[in-house]
């Protein structure tokens, strides 16, 4: 089955969408090549993550916001994991190093 190149895009607030073709550079975005069906199922997580009020800052900080109550914290965070090991997944090479350096700047250090 043939892949073709989309971008999963933070535009504001909680709008993340998948689109094929990257419109601003400036924004937060992943490269991943998908066939039909696997991107059926990452539309399928972007909405359930989008659905859940997720915000850029919450990627990159800390899903985990204090004033929520438990059961929410572990949902989101939940949501949010599922959806980048997705971006990995299908992710190009660029994508994956990325999001390994993302990874490796986050991790606590002992």
């Amino acid at each position: 089955m043939a892949k073709d190149i989309y971008y999963v895009v933070w535009r504001s607030g909680t709008f993340i969408e998948l689109t094929p073709v990257l419109a601003d550079d400036q924004l937060i975005h992943y490269e991943v090549e998908l066939n039909a069906a696997e991107r059926e199922k990452l539309e399928a997580k972007l909405q359930e993550v989008s659905d859940g009020d997720v915000m850029p800052e919450h990627i990159f900080v800390s899903p985990f916001d204090e004033t929520k109550d438990d059961w929410e914290k572990i949902e989101l965070g939940d949501d949010e994991d599922n959806l980048f090991h997705m971006i990995y997944n299908f992710g190009t090479p660029e994508t994956r190093r990325r999001l390994n350096e993302l990874y490796d700047d986050n991790r606590p250090r002992r």
